[in-house]
């Protein structure tokens, strides 16, 4: 009995309180995790606590305390840009509900006694967090979990784990594997690094798989979570039908490009398979563009008048070359009005084509060797750097590597290549300070005054060198040069959570000094308090401004009086 009501509370938590739960979730976590109680029970005491309270205030009180309380978890669902997009059905769903509980509630306060009309606001109010609860995401009930049951009747052996697969096992039922939902991702579909399964989403929003799978790739290549979430947002309230087909092509293409292969029912013969986007195939005449996709390639240069054998010409070429030269001749190629040239290109790209194997798509894919970025790594020797580095076998061979890094200009004591370097601080920030020697070393020599253990200094020297966020420098660092009375030095100010550019932000200090002649401490507080404006854009302009005006004497004097951080 005592692990099924365990097994009820842990559903309950996870399937009730961490998705929709809202304040009241979290406040029921936390004490259940600081207590050991389970949720359903510190759950059980809010609520009769509650009905208590709005049972015995006045008509009014009530009132007002229980609007309060159905609105609070909605509206904070509402107010998240993210989580209003995640939630979207389940508030258009709730909202209706609401005003339908708001008019009875209304109508009972002029027509019943007040001690009717407060078992009427607490009815209504259970009911309306009930009802918000206990709809998922998607604005549907939430089900029992099978597996859950199916262990409670099984209790299956700690000996066999085995077991909870076999007691699902039914003669009644079929064997047949189950048609796999629509809106399920496919196995191999990539995990996105910001987000909480954004296939559900995108595929509600009227994207297809493979467009899916490159957006999500897409996603995670940019640094910023904000940002992430904020492109994640536009995908999904796209309502342009146009606009979506388009984006099925390109991101279909990228994630193609990227080495994702589609799984999915379309390709197994699936029923529902016509309902689907079709998938954005190359023309199987055409080798693989590797700087533009390769449909578009195709399209644009089809429509400028090129027949098909020039265009496979033209794609191998574009494939030989760098990729600014590529797309310059791209441009060429596809703006081209003389009908001269594009009959002399037809034979010229047509004949190459035809050497290169043309219409065989493996032949002429092969005839260029494949990725370019693969081909410059390969002649650069990055791959044999990278097995050495994963498995050196003398000092001698690191300090190669490192050598031969120097020759192709890559500085390795640059900020970025420190390990942790722009990682997420956990607390909104991103670790892209890294501390001056000098600095570390004046630091190290007042621990020693001030008597540190051996220990204590081990621990900081291994905190003070790796890469810390502006929260961590504030919180950590600046009590620490206090308490040692040594001055930590200027420029700790980070990029700002847009990730601004270090080189043009030192520039722009520079410019700055140049005009008010600013100590380095007030230039640090005015940079910091620019990069870190909500509004990306509005940020870009405080630092062009500062850059073209300085700041005035009332600036000056303002900040003046603020805390010296540095």
């Amino acid at each position: 009995m005592t692990r099924d009501l365990g097994e009820r509370a842990q559903d309950f938590r996870e399937q009730w309180l961490a998705p929709s739960g809202g304040w009241l979730g979290e406040i029921v976590m936390i004490i259940s995790d600081s207590t050991g109680v389970w949720d359903l029970i510190i759950s059980s005491g809010i609520f009769v606590g509650s009905w208590i309270i709005l049972r015995t205030s006045p008509m009014e009180i009530s009132l007002i305390l229980a609007l309060g309380f159905d609105l609070s978890i909605p509206l904070q669902y509402y107010n998240d840009e993210y989580l209003s997009t995640t939630h979207e059905l389940h508030l258009q769903n709730y909202w209706p509900t609401f005003m339908i509980g708001c008019i009875v509630e209304g109508v009972s306060f002029f027509l019943l006694h007040p001690d009717l009309f407060t078992l009427i606001v607490c009815i209504k109010t259970t009911f309306l967090l009930i009802i918000w609860l206990s709809k998922d995401q998607e604005g549907l009930s939430i089900k029992p979990r099978k597996l859950a049951k199916a262990r409670r009747s099984h209790k299956p052996s700690p000996k066999t784990p085995s077991s909870d697969s076999d007691s699902d096992v039914s003669p009644n039922k079929s064997n047949k594997p189950n048609k796999p939902s629509s809106s399920s991702p496919q196995s191999n579909m990539p995990k996105s690094k910001y987000l909480k399964n954004p296939h559900k989403y995108l595929k509600r929003a009227g994207y297809v798989d493979p467009a899916i799978a490159g957006m999500i790739l897409s996603l995670n290549q940019l640094k910023d979570k904000e940002k992430a979430k904020k492109q994640f947002k536009a995908w999904v309230r796209e309502k342009n039908p146009e606009e979506i087909k388009r984006r099925n092509k390109q991101y279909s293409e990228r994630a193609r490009q990227a080495g994702w292969k589609d799984d999915s029912s379309a390709k197994n013969g699936d029923s529902n398979s016509g309902q689907v986007e079709p998938i954005d195939e190359e023309p199987p005449n055409m080798p693989t563009s590797y700087f533009i996709p390769t449909s578009k390639a195709y399209s644009e240069l089809k429509k400028a008048g090129y027949e098909d054998p020039a265009i496979a010409g033209m794609l191998i070429g574009l494939n030989s070359i760098d990729k600014k030269t590529a797309m310059k001749n791209f441009k060429i190629w596809t703006e081209e009005k003389d009908p001269n040239q594009i009959k002399r290109r037809n034979k010229q790209h047509g004949e190459i084509a035809k050497q290169k194997g043309y219409p065989d798509k493996a032949k002429m894919n092969k005839s260029v060797g494949g990725n370019p970025y693969n081909k410059l790594k390969q002649k650069l020797g990055i791959p044999k750097m990278i097995d050495i580095l994963k498995n050196p076998e003398s000092e001698e061979e690191i300090i190669k590597v490192i050598n031969t890094l120097k020759q192709l200009g890559i500085n390795i004591q640059n900020d970025v290549f420190k390990d942790g370097y722009m990682e997420s601080d956990g607390k909104g920030g991103f670790r892209d300070i890294i501390l001056k020697q000098d600095d570390i070393k004046n630091l190290i020599q007042k621990m020693r005054h001030k008597e540190f253990s051996k220990e204590q200094m081990n621990q900081w020297i291994g905190y003070l060198t790796q890469p810390l966020s502006h929260n961590e420098f504030e919180e950590n660092v600046i009590p620490l040069g206090k308490r040692l009375n040594c001055s930590i030095g200027h420029g700790y100010h980070g990029t700002g959570p847009h990730q601004f550019d270090p080189a043009k932000l030192n520039q722009i200090k520079d410019q700055i000094q140049d005009k008010t002649g600013v100590n380095t401490s007030l230039l640090d507080h005015l940079i910091l308090e620019a990069i870190n404006i909500k509004d990306p854009q509005k940020a870009q302009d405080r630092l062009n401004r500062l850059a073209r005006d300085g700041i005035t004497k009332a600036e000056f004097e303002k900040y003046r009086k603020e805390i010296d951080w540095s």
